[in-house]
């Protein structure tokens, strides 16, 4: 790899690209999995377009894997300083939703809910800070 950092979407990209060979799907039966053509799996897979979170939980399902386990399996080194704080204010707000430090999430602490809704808050909370890292850096 160059001295450049990844991004947060080739990260994830490559994290589905790795599953997705260890599974031994093609391209074109994952996109099969989740109604989109092969090209645009590889387009994911290379971080050349950005994954909506609607689309990453259709192929963790088809993958039969976790959100997370595409999100969060990932060398910290190959992050920029943008994408690292977002991954350790996410840390941050999810270790205070566990310790009950902050509001519960739908009157559940994060430890009653379900699986499937913790991934759902985190990519939620991650999307978030997506969001307002950009927009802070629009203003």
């Amino acid at each position: 790899m160059n001295n450049e950092k990844k991004s947060f979407y080739m990260i994830v990209g490559e994290s589905i690209e790795k599953e997705r060979k260890r599974q031994k799907l093609s391209a074109e039966e994952l996109g099969d999995r989740i109604g989109v053509k092969k090209k645009t799996i590889r387009r994911y897979e290379t971080g050349e377009i950005r994954i909506n979170m609607e689309r990453l939980e259709s192929i963790a399902l088809a993958l039969g894997i976790s959100i997370s386990s595409l999100v969060c399996n990932h060398d910290k080194d190959e992050l920029n300083n943008d994408d690292l704080s977002i991954q350790k204010e996410l840390q941050r707000m999810i270790d205070g939703l566990k310790s009950g430090k902050y509001a519960s999430f739908d009157g559940q602490s994060i430890a009653e809910l379900v699986e499937g809704d913790k991934e759902l808050l985190t990519a939620s909370l991650e999307n978030s800070l997506l969001l307002a890292k950009r927009i802070a850096k629009k203003n």
